[in-house]
């Protein structure tokens, strides 16, 4: 009865995010061939649907999907999912890969987030020491750029952190991850991606990104606001479309329709396939 109230409460997952699957496993199944196994984050797959892997954004089309044993048609966010994959080799998918809408997600190495250090951590964090981040299914080396004003994050804190990885990730606004000592493997912290395709920051520009991602931290994903911010970073180089879908993770049709309603108050302005302030 707990279980049930508990599934009962659960809110709708929101709608405005790109299609993605971590993938944890891969195996080949005689007849059907290569098939990935992952619980749907967001979006929606559908049997016949074209599919990109990330990172390699290897193209890939939906041969057929299962949820909980039982053959559908489609899948919706939140779900366990077995996908049937046409037009890759089972030794080209492994765990850590995210199954995207072609074109949707870029793969990553330098993200920026808040952290929140476990009271029990040993030591705190600190530019340069070198953790384990799991996010989404993958475990990937990063070392640590401390974007706070101090220098380090004292257990039970928390404070702004660059994470610079040592292989690829596919990452979206607002996912949360692990992070892990490198030796011994225990659990120290945990965090929230602000800015998954943040620039690699220096200690001169230290004050103006913790700036930034604290106005990104206040919008706390309005559509709106976080646009506009997002605008008025790229400058006079502007931004394209779908650049603010890779940054963001949104579907191009919620950008769409938050950047023609900023136009309208002026704030605004396109030109030449970009956005400018």
């Amino acid at each position: 009865a707990a279980l049930a109230a508990a599934a009962n409460g659960v809110g709708e997952r929101r709608g405005d995010q790109v299609t993605r699957l971590a993938v944890d496993r891969s195996f080949v199944i005689k007849g059907f061939g290569t098939v990935v196994t992952g619980t749907l984050a967001s979006g929606s797959i559908r049997t016949g649907g074209e599919m990109e892997l990330v990172p390699g954004k290897r193209s890939v089309r939906v041969r057929g999907l299962q949820t909980h044993g039982r053959e559908t048609l489609s899948a919706s966010a939140g779900q366990r999912v077995a996908v049937n994959l046409a037009g890759i080799d089972h030794d080209d998918v492994s765990r850590g890969m995210t199954l995207a809408e072609p074109g949707t997600l870029e793969p990553v190495q330098i993200f920026d987030a808040r952290v929140e250090v476990l009271k029990n951590a040993p030591r705190p964090l600190r530019s340069r020491q070198r953790v384990r981040v799991h996010i989404g299914t993958a475990e990937a080396l990063a070392r640590l750029f401390l974007v706070n004003a101090q220098n380090e994050i004292a257990p039970g804190g928390s404070g702004l952190v660059q994470f610079r990885l040592e292989s690829p990730v596919a990452a979206v606004m607002g996912e949360r991850f692990i992070v892990r000592s490198y030796s011994p493997q225990t659990t120290i912290a945990g965090g929230t991606v602000i800015d998954p395709m943040a620039p690699k920051h220096k200690a001169r520009t230290k004050d103006a990104a913790r700036r930034f991602l604290e106005a990104l931290i206040e919008a706390d994903g309005d559509h709106q606001e976080t646009l506009e911010i997002l605008v008025r970073d790229a400058d006079a180089s502007g931004v394209s479309p779908d650049r603010l879908r890779h940054r963001t993770g949104w579907r191009s049709d919620a950008i769409g329709s938050t950047l023609a309603a900023i136009a309208e108050s002026g704030m605004i302005l396109e030109t030449g396939g970009v956005w400018l302030a």
